[in-house]
């Protein structure tokens, strides 16, 4: 089946960074191809796996029906009857499935449809972020072939972005309020705010979304980047919170990957931008990185960064892959491959549950053994989000470079 024109518009526009698709020239070795193929290899099974995972045991009724996804999934796959269900968890799964819609031109989420809910945007602002991203990829990949739904998606994304602005951004200090962590303004809501703000833009072509996506980077580069870290807690002014006692590594280095793919995909140059995330990358690339098993560390204490918290968290492993990619590209550094290498080959003997149950286990410890508290496999905080969209870009970015064999099995659309 040819992609549909909004599909096209998806991959050309919304996820697929030229640079990110292309080799760092001459330092391209031929000892940097065999990494590149060996983790292609893997990460394609990966996300296959992944993918069959939710579709599987994530709806919580027949796939070709109107519904939503279970709130929580157990050890087993089983999901919990009647669990609680929240926005961005569901606005999480929405978007991943309308990228891989686009991205794999053919799956089985073509039949995947919007059953029409209101989404209330006055709840909170991170929630309410992945709303946006998630209806903005819908209507962007669902354009044609749900025309209809797409517009009333892109309705409500512009809706909840108006009620945000008005209702949440700050007048004095810029910025929004920050439901998730009280009187403090913290990264997590200020990047996925970015995130999903340049999205909208590219769906809408909207000056007011561009100009907020603007001081969304004006921001990050102000008060968020601090040099090799990131600040995760601040202010209403914007100094450091008294509770901005440690970095998270995940979060540096999301930062790091993400502002510089969103800055490309809405073709803005910021000055000092580029050099600012890659210092970030380069010191979390090695900081945060396992050299003896693989895996990314939790987080560090900043006044003493060799303080490590050495849990490895399911969404931070998947952060780690694009931007490990990201810093390749970037810098032509071959250790950053022999990172993600590593990276990709702790996951699939630790992390991932199995071959099978192809999502990964929450977290496990130093060693690679599962914490026995977290072994649901889906709940508020952890949907097909993470995961999925770094698999989803690392392929996509790898299958675009020319070096590797795109007849490989696990291309399969099933």
């Amino acid at each position: 089946m040819a992609l549909s024109f909004a599909a096209v518009v998806l991959l050309l526009l919304l996820l697929l960074s030229p640079a990110c698709a292309q080799l760092p020239g001459a330092n391209t070795t031929d000892a940097a191809i065999d990494l590149i193929r060996a983790i292609y290899n893997k990460t394609v099974d990966m996300e296959n796996e992944l993918l069959d995972f939710w579709l599987q045991f994530g709806p919580d009724g027949p796939i070709d029906k109107p519904g939503s996804f279970y709130g929580e999934i157990d050890e087993n796959g089983v999901g919990k009857e009647n669990s609680n269900k929240y926005l961005q968890q569901q606005a999480r799964h929405l978007w991943t499935f309308s990228t891989a819609y686009a991205m794999r031109a053919e799956r089985r989420t073509d039949e995947m449809s919007a059953d029409g809910n209101p989404v209330s945007p006055a709840k909170k602002v991170y929630e309410n972020a992945f709303a946006i991203y998630g209806l903005s990829a819908f209507a962007m990949a669902f354009k044609l072939r749900f025309s209809d739904l797409a517009e009333q998606a892109e309705t409500l994304a512009m809706a909840v972005y108006r009620t945000l602005r008005t209702e949440f951004a700050e007048p004095t200090h810029g910025g929004y309020k920050d439901t998730m962590c009280g009187r403090c303004k913290g990264l997590d809501t200020h990047l996925h705010l970015l995130e999903a703000f340049a999205q909208l833009y590219v769906l809408t072509g909207d000056a007011d979304v561009l100009a907020s996506v603007d001081e969304l980077y004006a921001i990050h580069l102000d008060h968020i980047l601090a040099g090799e870290y990131c600040i995760e807690y601040m202010n209403d002014d914007w100094t450091p919170a008294s509770s901005n006692t440690y970095g998270v590594y995940g979060h540096c280095f999301e930062v790091s990957c993400l502002l510089l793919d969103s800055a490309r995909l809405i073709h803005r140059e910021y000055e000092g931008l580029r050099e600012a995330l890659l210092k970030v990358g380069e010191y979390h690339s090695k900081e945060a990185y396992d050299a003896e098993r693989g895996g990314f560390y939790n987080t560090f204490v900043i006044a003493n960064p060799a303080q490590k918290d050495t849990t490895k968290i399911w969404w931070v492993q998947a952060e780690a892959l694009p931007g490990l990619w990201n810093m390749y590209v970037e810098t032509g550094d071959v250790e950053h491959l022999r990172r993600l290498l590593g990276m990709v080959e702790y996951i699939e003997k630790y992390q991932r549950v199995s071959e099978t149950v192809g999502e990964w286990w929450e977290e496990t410890d130093e060693t690679g053994k599962v914490v026995l508290d977290k072994k649901r496999l889906s709940h508020e905080w952890k949907s097909s989000y993470h995961t999925s969209r770094a698999l989803l870009f690392l392929n996509y970015w790898i299958s675009k470079t020319g070096v590797v064999d795109l007849s490989h099995p696990s291309q399969r659309v099933s």
